[in-house]
Protein backbone atom coordinates (compact mmCIF):
# COMPACT_ATOMS: atom_id res chain seq x y z
CA UNK A 1 0.00 0.00 0.00
CA UNK A 2 1.57 2.88 -1.79
CA UNK A 3 -1.06 5.55 -0.39
CA UNK A 4 1.63 7.89 0.97
CA UNK A 5 4.10 7.62 -2.38
CA UNK A 6 6.91 6.08 -3.66
CA UNK A 7 9.31 8.19 -2.54
CA UNK A 8 11.57 5.68 0.23
CA UNK A 9 9.87 2.65 -0.43
CA UNK A 10 12.29 -0.32 -1.36
CA UNK A 11 11.93 -2.24 -4.95
CA UNK A 12 13.46 -5.71 -5.91
CA UNK A 13 14.92 -5.12 -9.47
CA UNK A 14 14.75 -9.27 -10.34
CA UNK A 15 18.25 -10.74 -11.33
CA UNK A 16 19.81 -7.21 -9.85
CA UNK A 17 18.65 -8.35 -6.31
CA UNK A 18 20.07 -10.85 -4.80
CA UNK A 19 19.63 -10.15 -1.14
CA UNK A 20 18.65 -7.24 1.25
CA UNK A 21 21.48 -5.39 1.05
CA UNK A 22 20.29 -5.08 -2.96
CA UNK A 23 17.19 -3.36 -2.59
CA UNK A 24 17.03 -0.27 -4.17
CA UNK A 25 14.86 2.46 -2.74
CA UNK A 26 13.52 5.27 -4.51
CA UNK A 27 14.52 8.62 -4.23
CA UNK A 28 11.87 10.51 -6.90
CA UNK A 29 9.27 10.31 -9.17
CA UNK A 30 9.49 11.60 -12.30
CA UNK A 31 6.07 12.14 -15.08
CA UNK A 32 5.62 9.66 -17.50
CA UNK A 33 7.36 9.87 -20.75
CA UNK A 34 8.02 7.88 -24.39
CA UNK A 35 10.72 5.68 -23.90
CA UNK A 36 12.49 3.22 -26.37
CA UNK A 37 10.94 3.10 -29.74
CA UNK A 38 7.64 4.92 -31.57
CA UNK A 39 5.68 1.74 -30.12
CA UNK A 40 3.22 2.02 -26.71
CA UNK A 41 5.27 0.84 -24.17
CA UNK A 42 3.08 0.34 -20.73
CA UNK A 43 5.90 -1.03 -18.45
CA UNK A 44 6.97 1.16 -15.74
CA UNK A 45 10.43 2.74 -16.39
CA UNK A 46 12.92 3.24 -13.77
CA UNK A 47 16.18 4.96 -14.39
CA UNK A 48 19.29 4.09 -11.95
CA UNK A 49 22.41 6.60 -11.26
CA UNK A 50 23.85 5.03 -8.37
CA UNK A 51 27.40 3.40 -7.14
CA UNK A 52 27.13 0.91 -4.75
CA UNK A 53 30.05 -0.92 -3.58
CA UNK A 54 31.62 -2.91 -7.07
CA UNK A 55 28.53 -2.00 -8.46
CA UNK A 56 28.05 0.77 -10.99
CA UNK A 57 24.93 2.04 -12.50
CA UNK A 58 24.86 4.59 -14.67
CA UNK A 59 21.75 6.50 -16.74
CA UNK A 60 21.48 5.11 -20.73
CA UNK A 61 21.96 8.77 -21.56
CA UNK A 62 22.17 12.47 -20.52
CA UNK A 63 20.53 15.45 -21.95
CA UNK A 64 21.93 18.26 -22.50
CA UNK A 65 20.31 21.72 -22.78
CA UNK A 66 22.10 24.56 -25.40
CA UNK A 67 21.97 28.20 -26.24
CA UNK A 68 21.68 27.32 -29.86
CA UNK A 69 21.60 23.36 -31.48
CA UNK A 70 24.30 23.95 -34.59
CA UNK A 71 26.89 20.96 -35.99
CA UNK A 72 29.35 23.14 -34.14
CA UNK A 73 27.55 23.11 -30.46
CA UNK A 74 27.13 19.44 -30.68
CA UNK A 75 31.36 19.31 -32.19
CA UNK A 76 32.20 21.15 -28.83
CA UNK A 77 29.86 18.65 -26.60
CA UNK A 78 31.81 15.86 -28.25
CA UNK A 79 34.98 17.12 -27.44
CA UNK A 80 34.53 17.96 -23.75
CA UNK A 81 33.01 14.26 -23.51
CA UNK A 82 35.96 12.98 -25.19
CA UNK A 83 38.26 15.28 -22.87
CA UNK A 84 36.63 14.20 -19.80
CA UNK A 85 35.67 10.09 -20.78
CA UNK A 86 38.92 9.31 -23.36
CA UNK A 87 38.41 5.61 -22.83
CA UNK A 88 34.32 5.42 -23.52
CA UNK A 89 32.92 6.03 -26.38
CA UNK A 90 29.65 7.91 -26.54
CA UNK A 91 28.58 9.51 -29.32
CA UNK A 92 26.70 12.94 -28.78
CA UNK A 93 23.78 13.59 -31.47
CA UNK A 94 20.78 15.81 -31.31
CA UNK A 95 17.95 14.67 -29.72
CA UNK A 96 15.73 15.57 -32.88
CA UNK A 97 18.30 13.09 -34.68
CA UNK A 98 17.70 10.17 -32.43
CA UNK A 99 13.51 10.48 -32.42
CA UNK A 100 14.55 10.01 -36.31
CA UNK A 101 16.20 7.22 -35.53
CA UNK A 102 13.52 5.71 -33.52
CA UNK A 103 11.05 6.36 -36.46
CA UNK A 104 13.06 4.47 -39.06
CA UNK A 105 11.00 1.75 -39.60
CA UNK A 106 7.54 3.31 -39.76
CA UNK A 107 8.89 6.12 -42.52
CA UNK A 108 10.46 3.20 -44.58
CA UNK A 109 7.19 1.56 -44.23
CA UNK A 110 5.23 4.85 -44.69
CA UNK A 111 7.18 5.59 -47.96
CA UNK A 112 6.35 1.79 -49.16
CA UNK A 113 2.81 2.63 -49.08
CA UNK A 114 3.07 6.45 -50.79
CA UNK A 115 4.43 4.35 -53.15
CA UNK A 116 2.38 1.64 -53.62
CA UNK A 117 -0.29 4.10 -54.05
CA UNK A 118 1.05 6.34 -56.33
CA UNK A 119 1.86 3.39 -58.88
CA UNK A 120 -1.66 2.17 -58.06
CA UNK A 121 -3.17 5.91 -58.98
CA UNK A 122 -1.01 5.57 -62.43
CA UNK A 123 -2.36 2.04 -63.35
CA UNK A 124 -5.86 3.02 -62.45
CA UNK A 125 -5.67 6.50 -64.71
CA UNK A 126 -4.06 4.47 -67.34
CA UNK A 127 -6.86 2.17 -67.52
CA UNK A 128 -9.56 4.79 -67.26
CA UNK A 129 -8.07 5.88 -70.45
CA UNK A 130 -8.41 3.04 -71.89
CA UNK A 131 -11.84 2.37 -70.75
CA UNK A 132 -12.85 6.20 -72.37
CA UNK A 133 -11.47 5.44 -75.99
CA UNK A 134 -13.33 2.62 -75.59
CA UNK A 135 -16.60 4.62 -74.48
CA UNK A 136 -16.29 7.54 -76.92
CA UNK A 137 -15.67 4.64 -79.51
CA UNK A 138 -18.91 2.93 -79.00
CA UNK A 139 -21.01 6.04 -78.16
CA UNK A 140 -19.81 7.56 -81.51
CA UNK A 141 -23.07 7.35 -83.17
CA UNK A 142 -24.88 8.57 -79.77
CA UNK A 143 -22.58 11.84 -79.58
CA UNK A 144 -23.12 12.26 -83.17
CA UNK A 145 -27.01 12.37 -83.10
CA UNK A 146 -26.45 14.81 -79.99
CA UNK A 147 -24.03 17.30 -81.72
CA UNK A 148 -26.76 17.08 -84.36
CA UNK A 149 -29.38 18.39 -82.52
CA UNK A 150 -27.41 21.04 -80.71
CA UNK A 151 -25.23 19.63 -77.73
CA UNK A 152 -21.91 21.77 -77.10
CA UNK A 153 -18.81 19.64 -76.82
CA UNK A 154 -18.61 20.82 -72.94
CA UNK A 155 -22.12 19.25 -72.81
CA UNK A 156 -20.39 15.83 -74.22
CA UNK A 157 -17.20 16.20 -72.30
CA UNK A 158 -19.98 16.41 -69.40
CA UNK A 159 -21.80 13.30 -70.04
CA UNK A 160 -18.91 11.02 -69.97
CA UNK A 161 -17.36 13.05 -66.67
CA UNK A 162 -20.71 12.54 -65.15
CA UNK A 163 -20.60 8.83 -66.06
CA UNK A 164 -17.07 8.50 -64.35
CA UNK A 165 -17.99 10.20 -61.53
CA UNK A 166 -20.96 8.38 -60.20
CA UNK A 167 -18.42 5.26 -59.63
CA UNK A 168 -15.69 7.52 -58.28
CA UNK A 169 -17.66 9.38 -55.45
CA UNK A 170 -19.22 6.21 -54.28
CA UNK A 171 -15.85 4.71 -54.21
CA UNK A 172 -14.07 7.70 -52.85
CA UNK A 173 -17.10 7.28 -49.47
CA UNK A 174 -15.89 3.48 -49.80
CA UNK A 175 -12.11 3.99 -49.60
CA UNK A 176 -12.10 6.73 -46.76
CA UNK A 177 -13.96 4.39 -44.40
CA UNK A 178 -11.87 1.60 -45.24
CA UNK A 179 -9.00 4.14 -44.61
CA UNK A 180 -10.08 5.52 -41.53
CA UNK A 181 -10.79 2.26 -40.09
CA UNK A 182 -6.97 0.64 -41.02
CA UNK A 183 -5.11 4.11 -40.09
CA UNK A 184 -6.74 4.25 -36.24
CA UNK A 185 -6.21 0.37 -36.13
CA UNK A 186 -2.54 1.24 -37.32
CA UNK A 187 -2.22 4.54 -34.47
CA UNK A 188 -3.02 2.10 -31.70
CA UNK A 189 0.32 0.71 -31.87
CA UNK A 190 2.32 4.16 -30.98
CA UNK A 191 3.01 6.32 -28.18
CA UNK A 192 1.79 9.33 -29.56
CA UNK A 193 -1.19 9.61 -32.35
CA UNK A 194 -1.92 12.35 -34.74
CA UNK A 195 -5.65 13.23 -35.12
CA UNK A 196 -7.57 11.27 -37.93
CA UNK A 197 -9.09 14.90 -39.23
CA UNK A 198 -11.89 14.44 -41.58
CA UNK A 199 -10.15 17.07 -43.96
CA UNK A 200 -7.62 14.93 -44.35
CA UNK A 201 -9.48 12.20 -46.09
CA UNK A 202 -11.82 14.69 -47.82
CA UNK A 203 -8.61 16.45 -49.16
CA UNK A 204 -7.24 13.05 -50.49
CA UNK A 205 -10.74 12.12 -52.32
CA UNK A 206 -10.81 15.49 -53.91
CA UNK A 207 -7.33 15.59 -55.68
CA UNK A 208 -7.81 11.90 -56.49
CA UNK A 209 -11.30 12.74 -58.34
CA UNK A 210 -9.64 16.50 -59.45
CA UNK A 211 -6.91 13.98 -61.40
CA UNK A 212 -10.11 11.63 -62.62
CA UNK A 213 -12.16 14.53 -63.60
CA UNK A 214 -9.32 15.92 -65.72
CA UNK A 215 -7.93 12.59 -67.18
CA UNK A 216 -11.87 11.89 -68.61
CA UNK A 217 -12.32 15.31 -70.07
CA UNK A 218 -8.63 15.43 -71.79
CA UNK A 219 -9.72 11.90 -73.30
CA UNK A 220 -13.42 12.73 -73.97
CA UNK A 221 -12.24 16.07 -76.44
CA UNK A 222 -11.75 14.20 -79.43
CA UNK A 223 -15.34 12.81 -79.85
CA UNK A 224 -16.99 16.06 -78.43
CA UNK A 225 -14.67 18.44 -81.45
CA UNK A 226 -15.13 15.17 -83.92
CA UNK A 227 -17.81 15.61 -87.25
CA UNK A 228 -21.08 13.93 -86.43
CA UNK A 229 -20.88 13.06 -90.22
CA UNK A 230 -17.57 10.89 -90.20
CA UNK A 231 -18.92 9.46 -86.99
CA UNK A 232 -22.34 8.47 -88.29
CA UNK A 233 -20.45 7.26 -91.61
CA UNK A 234 -18.25 5.08 -89.60
CA UNK A 235 -21.38 3.56 -88.14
Amino acid sequence: DWSDGAIGKGIILTEHSQTKEDIFTICGVYEDYKIGGVYVDERPSIRLAAVRGDKSLYLAGVVLKVHELTPEAIASVQEVVDNILPDKEIEVMAYADGMMEAFVDIRNIKDAILLGGLFSLIISIFGLIGYIRDETYRRSAEMAVRKINGALPGEIVGLFVFDVLKLAVVAAVLGNIAAYVVSDAVLERFAQKVPLDAWMFVAGSAAVILIITATVAANSLRISRANPVDSLKNE
